[in-house]
């Protein structure tokens, strides 16, 4: 909230700054505004954090064992044997 106010206030001899905002924010709406939307960034941060992590492991992931796990699950019909 605070990081808005300052961005969408125009540059000039008035501008309040950021600990001018902040000490109007406090007076007039209370420390609670300043955690507003603070939830929606959490979940997308933890969103691009999975990904982030699923693609490096992923990428990272030898192909070696990806055909000895294939070979390990590979199903065989119990009845016809040898095939």
């Amino acid at each position: 909230m605070l990081k808005t106010r300052v961005m969408a206030e125009p540059l000039g001899p008035n501008n309040k700054g950021a600990i001018g905002h902040l000490k109007e924010i406090l007076r007039e709406e209370g420390a609670s505004v300043l955690f507003r939307g603070v939830g929606l960034r959490v979940l997308y941060v933890a969103v691009v954090a999975s990904l982030y992590q699923s693609s490096t492991l992923l990428c990272n992931f030898p192909l070696e064992k990806v055909t000895d796990i294939k070979k390990k699950i590979e199903w065989q019909d119990p009845t016809r044997p040898g095939v």
